[in-house]
């Protein structure tokens, strides 16, 4: 094989993202999409020059000129379509979260490892150049050891209309299922370890959702290292942000999101700021890895486990919260 024909399940935004990521790499090439929405997915086709559209997501799957197909639906659709390609022999790119429970992961990583199909998750922050050089700095030891990471996604979105996400039978939760799930992958990343122990407190005060929409956990990684994640939709606007701050044994770093990174070591007075070009093209990179990774027979980049993961850090914030107890994960 030296290209990849590509499907699309759901055609919304983050479906768009990816199409214009993959217009980026030369060995894909997008050929059918489906959406229930007819307008959405005819609109879609029209702007990426897609051949086959269809209402009905089973299409794509019997199309035989498909080899892969990326999956851009509500959450809780994510684990019957993802299962459904595998079983028809397609690679399987799925947004984020990978399922709305452990177990429906699970079965999503079984059905694809059962197929010998690829299963990548699309956790996009770990494919943003300011996250990506913040990684470098962390394992060359820039700040020294490690010690503890604050980590906060916040967003001024109380008054606005969530759509699905703000339904919880759709969404899996609230905003720790849609926006937490970034953080917990990406606090696993960069720190280097596994989640051990949960405590939390998550609630609804006045988002159009119905699920929590602000929240803090305090998590605790098997190689010591502590990390808070502050989750939110009811942030004022000056709060608004995507910011991780990491304190270690010899200086701290700010990393954010779409904006720049910041270092000093233990002694500076001053910080050292790098910025990055944001032009989306962390889709490039993330299609072009999932791309690559089927073409060149390995695993990709960001596993269906790693979608685990981050799913199960989500549903321990909600059992800790719920239970005011500490929960523990197995490393």
């Amino acid at each position: 094989m030296e290209s990849v024909n590509i499907g699309f399940v759901g055609t919304g935004n983050n479906a768009r993202s990816h199409a214009r990521g993959l217009a980026g790499v030369p060995q894909a090439r997008i050929v059918a999409a489906a959406d229930v929405n007819e307008t959405a997915v005819q609109d879609f086709a029209a702007a990426h020059n897609v051949a086959e559209v269809f209402t009905d997501y089973r299409a794509v799957l019997e199309n035989p000129a498909v080899h892969a197909i990326v999956i851009s639906l509500p959450h809780a659709l994510h684990g019957e379509v993802a299962i459904a390609a595998a079983q028809a022999g397609k690679h399987v790119l799925c947004e984020k979260p990978l399922g709305v429970s452990v177990a429906e992961c699970d079965d999503i990583i079984a059905a694809c490892r059962d197929a010998n199909v690829n299963l990548m998750v699309g956790h996009t922050h770990r494919f943003m150049a300011e996250h990506l050089r913040a990684l470098e700095l962390l394992r060359e030891g820039a700040i020294g050891d490690v010690l503890h990471v604050h980590d906060s996604i916040t967003g001024a979105t109380r008054h606005k209309d969530l759509g699905w996400r703000g339904v919880r039978a759709l969404a899996g939760g609230g905003v720790f299922m849609d926006n937490g799930v970034h953080s917990a992958d990406r606090l696993r990343w960069w720190i280097g370890s596994e989640v051990t122990a949960i405590t939390a407190r998550v609630g609804h005060y006045g988002a159009r959702t119905e699920g929590e929409d602000h929240g803090v956990a305090h998590l605790e990684f098997a190689n010591g290292v502590t990390a808070t994640m502050e989750i939110s939709l009811i942030a004022p606007p000056v709060l608004g942000r995507c910011r991780a701050v990491v304190t270690g044994s010899s200086g701290a770093m700010e990393i954010a999101t779409w904006r720049h990174l910041k270092v000093a070591t233990a002694e500076a007075e001053e910080w050292e700021t790098f910025t990055f070009p944001q032009n989306r093209s962390q889709f490039v990179r993330e299609d072009g890895e999932f791309v690559a990774s089927i073409l060149e027979g390995r695993e990709p980049l960001v596993t269906g486990e790693d979608g685990k993961r981050a799913v199960a850090i989500v549903q321990g914030i909600y059992q800790a919260s719920e239970s005011g107890k500490t929960v523990y994960l197995d490393a």
